[in-house]
């Protein structure tokens, strides 16, 4: 059992998950902050951010349930050039098939959905890029006391 936060293991897996795909390769990056290099296209970003949370029961003191829904996003970025929107289009496909594969990222979450793609264009600066945002609902539940573990 890992002593990480259950969001940190989902965004782990899916950064496993999607390492070594046709698209990106080994291009692939969780909560990165600095610019991509050219030799680095296409990559694909990702990030855990917004969560909801709700208790479940009151039952159980620190054992409480607490049902959890994160929001992750995996942004597929490609260089902005002619064919962009159909090298993006693959890089969607790629991610959308590997993430089909187990939806449950290995027992971590219930299931992660996809609940819409935001496509965004970058055109400052010396690498103009493309970027269409997955974002992906994943519902877990843990106890109060222990958010590292995933029930």
């Amino acid at each position: 059992m890992s002593s990480a936060h259950v969001r940190t293991q989902i965004r782990d897996a899916v950064v496993t998950a999607l390492t070594g795909l046709t698209f990106s390769g080994s291009n692939v990056f969780a909560a990165r902050v600095t610019q991509l290099q050219p030799d680095e296209l296409p990559a694909l970003l990702i990030d855990t951010a917004d969560e909801e949370i709700k208790l479940n029961s009151l039952a159980g003191g620190r054992n409480a349930l607490i049902d959890r829904t994160l929001t992750l996003t995996v942004r597929v970025v490609v260089k902005e050039a002619d064919s962009y929107e159909d090298d993006m289009d693959e890089g969607v496909r790629q991610v959308e098939a590997a993430i089909a594969t187990d939806p449950t990222l290995g027992g971590l979450c219930k299931y992660a959905v996809l609940t819409g793609i935001e496509i965004e264009r970058d055109g400052d600066g010396d690498l103009p890029t493309v970027k269409a945002t997955m974002n992906y609902s994943c519902s877990y539940i843990t106890t109060l006391n222990a958010p590292q573990t995933p029930l």
